[in-house]
């Protein structure tokens, strides 16, 4: 896959090829794939904005994958694509969403428990949140991933994917089994999800207005160990519901009756 960034008719295997890189290398038996692939940053020179074309092409003989002047099985399609130059957004808001938040509390994890194997969320302009961060602490279970963002627009509705883990001990320490009969054999504990986010920045969540899961759309399986939920963000109003960045939580409780935004404790897990 070539792009002709620089519009000049041709494809330049150093500079204009996208594919195969670094996240991707090559399967001669593969059927479909997702390739991940960087658009550089444009300098008016090399890599210009507005449109450009883009080549796709499919071989049988590696060494006859070529942007041009190709021979033999295969096929070539073109598109089109628009690149535009990355707005650097400032923040117009006076508060500050990392500075003041509530304590999550202790939960603590153990062997023989659940725990969050993954979180993912796609929004806006290509921005996602895939936190695969795997963690069991009997101390004090929480991990703040608020380096990672996802764009929402207000008034839309979107889907979060949570997957669920039972922790074991092995050898080499903790393991952290998907396996439903490892579930339903050594961690037969309840599971209940909570999810929020601080719309108006106050640190802390609201449950009348800042819950997010449970929701009419989802309901309490206390066996799940994933789940696909939706979730609505309400309209921007200025005042509830403010535009901006904002801290998004997740907890993961054992004791319905325990699921709180803030001040937790028992066994479970936190994710900000």
């Amino acid at each position: 896959m070539w792009i002709d960034f620089n519009n000049d008719g041709t494809f330049d295997d150093n500079t204009e090829q996208i594919i195969p890189n670094n996240w991707y290398r090559d399967d001669p038996r593969m059927t479909q794939s997702t390739i991940r692939f960087t658009i550089p940053q444009i300098d008016d020179r090399y890599y210009v904005g507005g449109q450009h074309r883009v080549r796709i092409v499919l071989v049988q003989d590696a060494r006859n994958r070529k942007p041009c002047q190709n021979t033999g099985y295969g096929e070539v399609r073109d598109y089109t694509v628009n690149i535009i130059r990355k707005e650097v957004l400032k923040d117009t808001y006076d508060t500050d969403y990392r500075l003041t938040h509530c304590s999550p509390g202790n939960l603590v994890c153990s062997v023989g428990h659940s725990a969050i194997f993954s979180v993912s969320i796609s929004g806006e302009q290509n921005t996602q949140i895939r936190d695969e961060t795997r963690k069991c602490s009997s101390t004090n279970n929480y991990n703040d991933q608020s380096n990672l963002a996802v764009t929402l627009f207000d008034n839309t509705v979107y889907t979060v994917h949570i997957a669920l883990s039972c922790v074991q001990q092995s050898g080499y320490g903790n393991t952290y089994s998907q396996d439903p009969y490892v579930f339903e054999t050594y961690c037969r504990d309840s599971r209940y999800i909570g999810m929020w986010i601080d719309f108006n920045n106050d640190g802390t969540f609201d449950d009348n207005t800042e819950r997010l899961v449970p929701n009419h759309s989802h309901r309490d399986d206390p066996h799940m160990t994933q789940s696909d939920i939706s979730f609505m963000i309400a309209q921007i109003d200025g005042r509830y519901y403010v535009g901006g960045q904002h801290r998004m939580r997740i907890v993961l409780v054992q004791d319905a009756r325990n699921r709180k935004g803030c001040q937790n404790n028992g066994y479970g897990e936190v994710r900000d």
